[in-house]
């Protein structure tokens, strides 16, 4: 469509079924710069109103342009739609002052979504008062974004990014590819890669099953080729030793569990503080709270996640914290069928049945922390100087609990002539709503590690930290806690390319923007590349500011990390906040009302039935 200077009304149906008519007055202009026009539309479904809108644009008093929208529509299935906005804009020189309001409010069998808006802007601040709720599948967030904003100066946050090599070439992998899985009359889209296959996670998939890699050739055809599914009741995983100081980690985040809650902590050179408390609503969310006091170590040890690092770290019982201290964490890899050589695997704690009931995988309730029993494990019986108890663990490495082997056929470990396997009534719906716990067991270490280790008296949690290599068994009633492969055509494993591992210690001359706050410059992170745009490492959190998680920090592109260098490739860019004094002049008390989707205003019931043979290309109708 061309807007002209004439009033002009078009009238026509499109191929989606709704009808609309439009009357354009004056074309965009510096001061009208949508121009000036009033478009109605009507939604229809199988023949039935469904609903609709206007969009207007149009001059008000003071040489202001204002630009309303409104739109009431519902699709069946509990599905609606109701958004209003109204934004009035003013030329000043070079720029526009102004403001808007919205409104949204949607509901579908899902969930809804609302949220409210006002805002007011001149060429230098924007006064921002809003807030939005989301709740879908019984889970609920809420944030809300007030205060004064600076139109002149950004924060960048880098989504994705590419690694190039000397040669100015990207770094390729083969990473993975997507899948598909055609089951009960449905295609279920999923993805390969070096960590297994994924599948949604209410859809079961057994072994051997098909499942096909999907491919666009030129022409836009889909190409299938099919590969068989290779799936063990668990996985085993291998845990390879590296160090940090603790001094390289002094104000970073650090989670702790105690009492069934978990804390964020920091270290501040003396003293491993509580900084924030984090809970789970009746919703499902996490919700944080201020905290006090110092994190105590238990005589069994304490368990601490690392975002910067992704990783997890055990402090042993009886540590004294200081700078110079060692954290050791471990890479992971999932062992894979062609695994050699292993021999016997001995073990300490978390020592797994072969045979555990669905039951022993309800999740129980923890009133405490420490060492419980749980029916997944091995028992034995401790004095912890407090009488005798039933317990998961030994009290030391000076004889194992139970020695396994892995079949690198079933892919699963063994003992005693029997293989793991998971109870054929254990099943995952996929919701989020099984409350099933998980078999992990303790360390594992081939007995011809653990035998010249001297000091047979350490606590079994502290094994992990004294040895190079150790491995884990993993299983469970989900996806991620199994071995899953693909099975070529020649019967072959289908191989990936480990993703590219890098430590990294960011700097502010390598922030993209310069200004990340200190707490963060200067910590060690582990980054992690598994192929063009597939970059992860940086830690994310939730910013209540912006509805969403964004990454703690950006790293400048040009940047060398490891033989490569290190190029943004997707980004938002949002405006600074500052004081809001700045934003004095900008009055949000005042603001115009919303419009409504008046029945009138849409109702277009004088243009007949709509021709689904013609569509509009370009404003020219094309008749098929």
């Amino acid at each position: 469509m061309i807007l002209i200077n004439s009033v002009k009304i078009l009238q026509f149906h499109n191929q989606t079924g709704e009808a609309l008519s439009c009357q354009v007055a004056a074309p965009p202009s510096e001061t009208d710069p949508a121009g000036i026009f009033t478009m109605n539309y009507t939604a229809r479904m199988a023949g039935q109103s469904a609903g609709g809108g206007f969009i207007k644009g149009r001059r008000a008093d003071g040489g202001k342009f204002v630009l309303e929208m409104a739109e009431e529509t519902s699709e069946g299935e509990g599905k609606t739609q109701k958004q209003y906005v109204i934004a009035e804009l003013q030329k000043v020189g070079d720029d526009f002052s102004g403001m808007v309001v919205s409104s949204e409010d949607g509901k579908s069998k899902d969930g809804t979504r609302t949220s409210n808006f006002k805002i007011r802007f001149d060429a230098s601040y924007v006064n921002v008062d809003g807030a939005k709720t989301e709740e879908y599948n019984a889970q609920k967030r809420e944030s809300t974004q007030k205060g004064c904003y600076d139109r002149n100066k950004f924060k960048t946050g880098i989504y994705r990014y590419d690694l190039v090599d000397a040669a100015g070439e990207t770094k390729k992998l083969k990473s993975g590819f997507p899948i598909e899985l055609d089951s009960g009359g449905k295609t279920y889209q999923g993805n390969a890669s070096y960590w297994g296959i994924w599948l949604p996670g209410n859809v079961k998939i057994d072994n051997g099953a098909t499942v096909n890699k999907s491919s666009w050739k030129n022409g836009g055809v889909k190409e299938k080729t099919p590969y068989a599914v290779v799936k063990a009741d668990g996985k085993l995983v291998k845990y390879t030793k590296a160090e940090v100081k603790l001094s390289t980690l002094k104000g970073a985040d650090l989670m702790t569990w105690e009492n069934g809650s978990g804390y964020i902590a920091r270290w501040d050179a003396s003293t491993l503080t509580k900084a924030g408390k984090q809970t789970r609503d009746d919703n499902g969310n996490n919700t944080e709270e201020a905290a006090t006091g110092t994190v105590t170590i238990p005589q069994w040890g304490l368990n601490v996640w690392i975002p910067s690092l992704n990783a997890n770290v055990n402090i042993p019982g009886g540590t004294t914290l200081s700078d110079n201290f060692s954290l050791v964490y471990h890479s992971q890899d999932v062992v894979s069928g062609s695994a050699t050589g292993l021999g016997d695997l001995v073990c300490f704690s978390n020592c797994p049945v072969m045979a555990p009931t669905a039951a022993a995988f309800t999740r129980q309730t923890q009133s405490n922390s420490g060492p419980r029993v749980s029916d997944l494990y091995l028992k034995t019986t401790v004095n912890w100087g407090n009488g005798s108890q039933q317990v998961n663990q030994g009290q030391n490495i000076s004889s194992a609990l139970a020695t396994y082997t892995f079949n690198e056929t079933a892919k699963v470990i063994a003992s005693g002539g029997a293989s793991f396997a998971l109870p054929t009534d254990l099943v995952c719906k996929g919701d989020g709503k099984d409350n099933f716990d998980n078999v992990r067991s303790g360390t594992l270490v081939p007995t011809a590690v653990w035998a010249p280790i001297s000091n047979k008296n350490m606590n079994p949690w502290e094994m992990e930290n004294n040895v190079d290599v150790y491995y884990r068994w993993e299983a469970g009633a989900s996806q991620w806690n199994k071995y899953m492969a693909l099975k070529n055509a020649s019967s072959a494993i289908e191989s990936f390319d480990k993703p590219l591992e890098f430590s990294y210690g960011h700097t502010t001359a390598n922030d993209f923007d310069g200004s990340t706050d200190t707490a963060i410059v200067g910590r060690n992170y582990r980054l992690n590349y598994g192929g063009p745009g597939q970059f992860w490492g940086i830690p994310w959190k939730y910013n209540a500011d912006i509805g969403h998680e964004a990454p703690l920090f950006s790293i400048k592109s040009g940047t060398a990390i490891g033989d490569y260098k290190i190029y943004g490739v997707e980004a938002e860019q949002r405006i600074v906040k500052v004081e809001d004094a700045k934003c004095a002049t900008l009055d949000l008390g005042s603001m115009p009302a919303l419009p409504k989707a008046d029945t009138k205003d849409i109702n277009h019931s004088t243009l007949g039935a709509s021709n689904p043979a013609v569509k509009y290309i370009g404003g020219v109708a094309v008749t098929e």
